[in-house]
């Protein structure tokens, strides 16, 4: 992973080339690639982009300030919100995380009443209630939208975070056993799983994709 952004864009104002290396974990390249586009244009995706390079790499500084930036903009998003809530834990804001993951959580509410059959917002709605204490919310959600869509990526991703969040390691490992190959590569490049990426358990779902 690189765990974020999340959202997808046009590709004329999100560069491939910066995103594919991220994918890699080729992280220098891609903070240059992405560096430069956002010298040429200075749009909320690269924003969004070079803040989730810098998170992947716990630079959770300036991982803030780019998704600071992006807020200040007018474009807030839920998923930025929930973003802004991430690195402001990992800095210690306890304060400003939990209002940024309150307003994710209502934001992604608002989607899922919308649109009750969006996977991917109603397990976003489930990891914001994960990270904000609300255990009963958070499973029920994630257990709505896996049913949805079982074979999302994106989905299980997002599952495995909530599940981690949660204390519930057996739960995000049998989502892991069936996950398509990359996404325990993502995983394992997450800053927010590092637990689970010790478990001989998780490491031997890593191998057998390996030597699959």
């Amino acid at each position: 992973q690189y765990p974020k952004p999340r959202q997808m864009s046009s590709l004329f104002i999100r560069p491939p080339l910066g995103l594919a290396l991220m994918g890699q974990g080729r992280f220098q390249e891609a903070e240059g690639s992405l560096l430069r586009a956002l010298h040429l244009h200075r749009s909320s995706m690269v924003l969004m982009d070079i803040g989730g390079l810098y998170y992947a790499e716990e630079r959770y500084t300036e991982a803030a300030r780019f998704f600071e930036e992006n807020a200040a903009s007018g474009t807030a998003s839920a998923i930025l919100y929930e973003d802004l809530g991430d690195v402001y834990r990992h800095l210690g804001r306890s304060r400003e995380a939990r209002e940024a993951y309150r307003f994710a959580r209502d934001m992604f509410h608002g989607e899922v009443t919308r649109n009750p059959r969006d996977a991917d917002s109603r397990m976003m709605l489930a990891l914001a209630s994960a990270l904000l204490g609300d255990s009963q919310a958070a499973q029920y959600e994630a257990l709505q939208a896996l049913s949805m869509d079982p074979e999302n990526a994106t989905v299980m991703r997002d599952a495995v975070l909530m599940y981690e969040v949660l204390h519930r390691r057996e739960e995000a490992l049998q989502v892991l056993r069936r996950a398509p190959r990359g996404l325990l590569g993502e995983l394992s490049r997450q800053p927010d799983v590092k637990a689970l990426q010790q478990d001989p358990r998780f490491q031997e779902l890593i191998q057998a994709q390996v030597t699959r």
